[in-house]
């Protein structure tokens, strides 16, 4: 069953977002980062999200917003205390995670395709490969629709194995560019009427 996602379900998706995609940037900041992030962010104008529940619990989830570029600013505002807090901790714990600080707020702006983004897309590894994913897009995909949204963009690294996940569900590449030492793909996708 597809969930809109509340402020509750910030604890639960946040270690499905830690295992999920472990190795990825907000995860590097660890459990209570992302969840105070998460915290931030469900329930904003304009953030959408849902959760996929099986046996009770939230198995994966996904989160889009209606603007990119005003996405991750609005979300550091919403928390900024203790997000700030968490990150000053994380910064004393491991001091080389300063660098991706760095090079994500110094990094130029990756304008290339629409201002809707779906921002991340996890699913608990016991259930991958059962067509969630693909759930969880749609829902995505009819509240953008909802709001008058017929395209919108990710994000991916380019040795994820989702790229073929993307594909297959009709994205088409529209950039690449170079962050972290690694290359990422833009790809976007118009919504079917």
């Amino acid at each position: 069953m597809i969930t809109p996602l509340n402020k509750g379900h910030s604890k639960e998706i946040s270690k499905i977002h830690s295992v999920a995609l472990s190795g990825d940037f907000l995860p590097s900041f660890g459990l209570p980062f992302l969840k105070a992030f998460y915290e931030g962010i469900i329930g904003k104008p304009g953030v959408y999200g849902f959760g996929l529940v099986k046996s009770g619990k939230i198995r994966g989830f996904v989160v889009g917003t209606k603007d990119s570029n005003k996405f991750f600013s609005s979300a550091l505002q919403s928390n900024f205390i203790k997000l700030s807090f968490l990150l000053i901790l994380q910064l004393i714990k491991k001091p080389r995670l300063l660098k991706n600080v760095l090079e994500t707020f110094l990094y130029p702006k990756k304008d290339t395709g629409p201002k809707a983004e779906l921002i991340v897309i996890a699913v608990d590894r016991n259930y991958q490969r059962k067509g969630l994913g693909k759930k969880l897009v749609r829902a995505l995909e009819g509240a953008f629709k909802s709001d008058g949204i017929r395209r919108y963009k990710l994000t991916v690294h380019a040795d994820k194995k989702a790229v073929g996940f993307y594909k297959h569900l009709k994205y088409s590449r529209v950039s690449n560019f170079n962050l972290y030492g690694k290359m990422w793909f833009v790809y976007a996708k118009k919504i079917s009427s």
